[in-house]
């Protein structure tokens, strides 16, 4: 199975990198959310609920998971909603 090894590597750096920077206790679809947050951030300081939902990581995941995965990263400080807005909108505090 060579044609799988080299994704396997990918796999496991990724596992590696994600210990050191202390998300290996998130669940995947938290990693997922983050991961989509961090995209959108490198093209805006604060980021809306539907740039995220319309990211590839993200797009198979039920709305209703997704924002308990966003409420689960503001629990643990790796996001914070935008102040003076009712919803919607975030910026990465991790």
């Amino acid at each position: 199975m060579k044609k799988y090894l080299k994704l396997a590597q990918v796999r496991a750096l990724l596992a590696d990198m994600e210990g050191e920077l202390g998300l290996s206790e998130l669940s995947a679809v938290e990693r997922d959310v983050l991961y989509a947050f961090t995209e959108a951030a490198e093209r805006q300081s604060t980021i809306a609920t539907r740039d995220v939902m319309s990211h590839p990581l993200v797009t198979p995941i039920s709305r209703p998971t997704v924002f308990r995965a966003i409420d689960r990263l503001k629990a643990r400080g790796l996001l914070q909603h935008v102040e003076g807005r009712e919803r919607g909108l975030y910026t990465l505090t991790g």
